[in-house]
């Protein structure tokens, strides 16, 4: 029942909380199939969130066991399609009985044709590379075969997860999917050695999605790639609108930034560090962005006056959007102790902090039953949207106004500094 309701609320959050979410080649899924999404885990619960928002079905997803020993959060949380996965590090051994409860509804599922996910890593972790890959997606693939051997088949299709920032509200981010594999390639082998099948399964797992995901091998690597990133991403020229994309081309420029990186020799790596680093310290000398630079294009006549049109629309929709945001911002802040989980709560905070406030102010609104007030109200949620795009493109405007300030000489300067901090053949 909340499952139909939730999905287009939080469809709609989620193209407030994310400047862009792509997601590319879902049309590789099979329809009216047995399908097990098998994707990497850099969030708490946002890749299941974005998925199931956004893709043509119904989405079950496995989840950490221990936020279900709770009778109403146990009732809530199978509503929205979600099966508990007890972990021993959690709760120990007590539990891990339950979880052969879940494999079965999951076993049924799949004999429903219904897609199920799960994250193959077993745990979350923010990092910009695989981590090693459990069992826990070979036993429900092989299991629901053994269950119902009469299945045709069962499509573990793998999903890459990849976030610009995983912790920060209005990052980018984008999911790639590959062909499915097909678990009856795979039977005869597990029949007769289930401990080799399921190994050489998770194998060609592990490598279809190193193949989905942006990956930094070296972690020494982490802030030299990341400003290089930093820098392709300011050559796009994607605009704001639609949110949702389907376009897979900013995944693989950024797949082949870190690769170029990756492949550096330690001397080329000190050699583009350095220069990244003189390049950054002089957009922080001058208050700029390397967006500013990349693009080089003084503020436009109107521009100026649309800024200062909206201007007052903006202030009220960020005025009264603002306090349940900054709640949500504050729970996150105060509550959570991993960074993975930073950015699901916020969103989740956020959210039912911004429902609750505004059912509050419909309520205050017909008690007196003042219906200027119903316009209002009714234009406010849209204002708090457009807010966000208009803060954004007046910190453009002002980090413009400071560019087009520098003496020609200095814009040069930091012009070669730009061109100088790239590596060759791939950023430029």
């Amino acid at each position: 029942m909340l499952y139909p309701i939730v999905r287009p609320i939080v469809r709609v959050a989620l193209q407030v909380f994310f400047k862009k979410i792509y997601i590319s080649n879902a049309d590789k899924l099979p329809k009216d199939k047995p399908v097990v999404l098998a994707s990497n885990h850099p969030t708490a619960f946002l890749e299941p969130c974005i998925l199931a928002c956004f893709l043509d079905r119904p989405l079950y997803y496995l989840v950490r066991g221990d936020l279900f020993l709770k009778p109403l959060s146990n009732f809530l949380l199978r509503d929205l399609h979600m099966l508990p996965m007890f972990r021993t590090k959690d709760r120990g051994y007590a539990f891990i009985k339950h979880n052969f409860e879940t494999f079965d509804a999951c076993f049924d599922g799949l004999r429903e044709n219904k897609t199920m996910m799960i994250m193959a890593e077993g745990h979350t972790k923010m990092v910009k590379r695989l981590n090693p890959l459990k069992k826990g997606t070979a036993r429900l693939a092989f299991g629901a075969l053994e269950k119902y051997p009469d299945l045709e088949d069962v499509y573990v299709a793998p999903v890459g997860v990849n976030y610009t920032y995983g912790d920060r509200f209005r990052s980018e981010v984008m999911i790639n999917f590959d062909d499915p594999i097909l678990i009856r390639d795979y039977w005869e082998a597990y029949q007769a050695n289930s401990n080799a099948a399921t190994a050489d399964f998770t194998e060609e797992l592990r490598k279809r999605l190193e193949t989905l995901i942006i990956s930094i091998p070296d972690e020494a690597d982490e802030e030299l790639t990341e400003s290089l990133l930093v820098m392709k991403r300011s050559t796009w020229r994607n605009g704001p609108f639609p949110v949702f994309s389907r376009d897979v081309s900013p995944l693989k420029e950024e797949m082949a930034v870190a690769d170029r990186v990756a492949a550096l020799t330690p001397e080329e790596k000190v050699q583009v560090t350095a220069a990244v680093q003189v390049y950054e310290g002089e957009l922080k000398k001058h208050g700029i962005q390397d967006l500013t630079v990349a693009r080089n294009k003084p503020n436009s006549l109107i521009t100026t006056l649309l800024l200062a049109l909206f201007a007052i629309p903006a202030l009220a929709g960020f005025v009264f959007n603002y306090p349940p945001m900054r709640l949500g911002k504050e729970v996150a802040r105060r509550r959570v102790r991993f960074i993975e989980f930073y950015s699901s709560v916020m969103l989740a905070g956020g959210l039912s902090a911004w429902l609750v406030y505004y059912i509050l102010w419909w309520i205050i609104a017909l008690l007196f039953g003042y219906q200027p007030l119903y316009i209002v109200l009714l234009l406010l949620p849209f204002l708090g949207w457009g807010a966000l795009y208009y803060f954004e493109y007046f910190q453009r405007w002002i980090n413009n106004l400071r560019w087009s300030r520098l003496p020609a000489e200095a814009q040069k300067n930091v012009l070669d500094l730009r061109s100088v901090a790239s590596v060759p053949d791939s950023i430029s």
